[in-house]
């Protein structure tokens, strides 16, 4: 029988031997990201290996360092900074360490957005969303010139705002005191109040806004009931790496009107001024942004001038000695005095009455009734304390807190006042699976609690019975959630999930299930099939 050499027995059990370290390298990739048209340092960019599950933040330089362990196959490195469009490269087994430094471009410079409000977690390309979605730029908010983001929001197609009430597509129609049935976002967190339910815009810095995203679906399953209609998001920037101060002022006024018996102020002028300053900077791992407006108006109808003042406060704080983390709390005090009108008088004026004490009016067009509940005088004070937790794994997963707590006063002269507060809390997680199918799951609990003698008490009719209130009530939500989504090519299809259990005072009790499904199929370039059900 022929037997073999023994330096070929030899040559087989080295290769052997050597065939893990071949095919399982241990690579050091670093580098830094940086803005392409002024090469400034994007710190906070992320950098991730999908098929890997591997992934880090690019620190307050720019700059990044990932470790990896290849096999004997190339793999995808993908880049990407919020506003702007991210990038891929292939890295292969090789050297122990690899430099690649990355130059992002603006999204200004393409035709496609990245959003995130139909995944809560994660970005998508505007087309691949399974939803109809519009992205509005804060060139178009700078073009309002408004002091307040209502008026921009009443500007996107599809969207009405009916004395605060927002609905998509008539969706819902106004429906005060039963809550929103489209959900407002800030970043994220809800800007819902504790007693009507209704969306506080006022909370929302109109001088730092990196883009409004608007769903126009359901999105029950992310955002819970309130967002039955579709999702207004609200995305505020990050502070630069330089610091910038902008001051905004803004006046307008209104013409006499053709008819006198309009004119109910003589020669006076109604007028609107507005004063706005903003700045922002980071100072090592902390960024923060701070913003002050003032509003005064004198109203073209008697009895709706208003003041207002408010401030917001945003802090996030990246420490270096862990990647990856980032520490966020946002503060912000809203003080509106204002009047309001719910009906007036015949068209012609009339003799003059007395609404209070101190105030005389004549009856007529843009004039107010002097009965209860035809004019009111309010000062509203809105209290908002906004933390967060946000972590990047080295695999890429993402875990993220999110709290508000917000406190709201109300006080008028129509005997409608009340004392109210929301605790929201979200604890979300994301991650990728099997290197093309992104999950994103996570738990919502809020609580919230009145004190409105006056406007809320008194009795109701729940399932035939009748119960009597004091008007102090409390009540909670707990909903779990968890959605995926996917691409197979041209197809991009999406399918969640969420139970939600509702309570209010000891009696009344909900629970419900609600699915969502949608698909989205491209069939040529800017042209796409959508159909989605939730």
């Amino acid at each position: 029988m022929n037997t073999l050499p023994f330096p070929y027995y030899l040559l087989v059990f080295l290769l052997l031997g050597l065939s893990p370290v071949i095919q399982a390298q241990e690579v050091s990739l670093r580098g830094q990201v940086t803005d392409q048209a002024t090469g400034e340092p994007l710190p906070g960019a992320a950098i991730s290996v999908p098929a890997l599950r591997a992934g880090t933040y690019a620190g307050e330089d720019g700059r990044y360092e990932l470790r990896l362990t290849l096999r004997d196959q190339p793999v995808e490195v993908r880049v990407s900074y919020s506003g702007y469009t991210a990038k891929s490269f292939t890295l292969a087994p090789g050297a122990a360490t690899e430099t690649r430094d990355i130059a992002l471009v603006e999204e200004g410079f393409t035709t496609e957005d990245v959003v995130i409000t139909a995944t809560k977690g994660f970005e998508q390309a505007q087309s691949d969303v399974t939803v109809s979605i519009e992205v509005v730029k804060p060139s178009f908010i700078d073009l309002q010139a408004v002091p307040s983001v209502d008026k921009v929001i009443s500007q996107i197609p599809g969207v009405d705002n009916q004395g605060g009430q927002i609905n998509i597509r008539g969706s819902s129609g106004y429906a005060y005191g039963v809550g929103s049935r489209v959900m407002v976002t800030l970043d994220g967190l809800p800007l819902l109040t504790g007693d009507a339910g209704t969306a506080n815009l006022d909370l929302i810095p109109v001088d730092n806004i990196a883009q409004i995203e608007v769903m126009k679906g359901a999105s029950s399953v992310l955002y819970g009931s309130s967002a039955l209609g579709g999702v207004i998001s609200i995305i505020t920037a990050d502070p630069g790496e330089k610091p910038l101060t902008s001051v905004r002022l803004r006046g307008g006024i209104f013409g006499q009107p053709a008819n006198p018996a309009l004119d109910w102020d003589g020669d006076a002028t109604p007028w609107s001024a507005s004063a706005h300053v903003f700045h922002s900077r980071r100072i090592g791992p902390l960024a923060l942004a701070f913003q002050t407006n003032f509003i005064k108006e004198s109203g073209y109808r008697q009895g709706t001038d208003a003041e207002i003042s408010r401030s917001l406060l945003m802090l996030k704080y990246r420490p270096t000695s862990l990647p990856g983390l980032t520490l966020g709390l946002n503060a912000s005090v809203n003080v509106d005095s204002s009047g309001s009108i719910l009906y007036w008088h015949s068209y012609y004026p009339g003799e003059v009455v007395s609404i209070s004490n101190d105030t005389t009016i004549s009856k007529g067009a843009l004039t107010p009734t002097p009965d209860a509940g035809g004019f009111r005088r309010q000062l509203n004070t809105d209290v908002a304390l906004d933390p967060s937790i946000k972590y990047l794994t080295p695999n890429g997963s993402l875990f993220w807190y999110r709290g508000r707590y917000l406190r709201n006063f109300n006080q008028n002269n129509t005997n409608q006042s009340s004392d109210n507060s929301i605790f929201y809390n979200d604890f979300l997680y994301q991650t990728t699976l099997a290197g093309k199918v992104n999950w994103v799951t996570g738990v919502t609990y809020t609580r919230s609690s009145i004190v409105g003698d006056s406007l809320y008490g008194g009795t109701y009719v729940y399932e035939g019975d009748t119960i009597s209130s004091s008007g102090n009530h409390a009540g909670y939500s707990l909903g779990a959630y968890t959605q995926l989504d996917a691409k197979f090519g041209r197809l991009n299809a999406s399918l969640g999930f969420r139970y939600e259990r509702v309570q209010i005072d000891e009696t009344i009790r909900e629970e419900a299930p609600v699915f969502r499904a949608g698909l989205n199929y491209k069939i040529a370039q800017g042209t796409n099939i959508r159909a989605s059900f939730g």
